[in-house]
């Protein structure tokens, strides 16, 4: 599965992207999940830290899922 999150980062044929899609969106769920849960725990360094790198990551793959579906949507009008 991650050489096709890569192939997603890679402008991958807009036929693949329909398979990682779903999976992609999971592991974001869990992110944001895990994301939430260290700003409950109230290590202020460490929330702090993760959150802004959780937060650009979360921002990041966002857009490849809106792009993604973009062009999914695209391919099949």
């Amino acid at each position: 599965m991650s050489h096709q999150l890569l192939s997603l980062s890679c402008d991958a044929p807009v036929e693949s992207l329909q398979d990682i899609l779903g999976n992609f969106e999971g592991a974001q769920v869990g992110l944001r999940k895990l994301r939430d849960r260290l700003v409950d725990s109230g290590e202020q360094g460490l929330v702090e830290d993760a959150s802004i790198f959780l937060g650009l990551y979360l921002n990041y793959t966002d857009e490849l899922i809106r792009r993604a579906y973009l062009q999914t949507a695209e391919k099949t009008a």
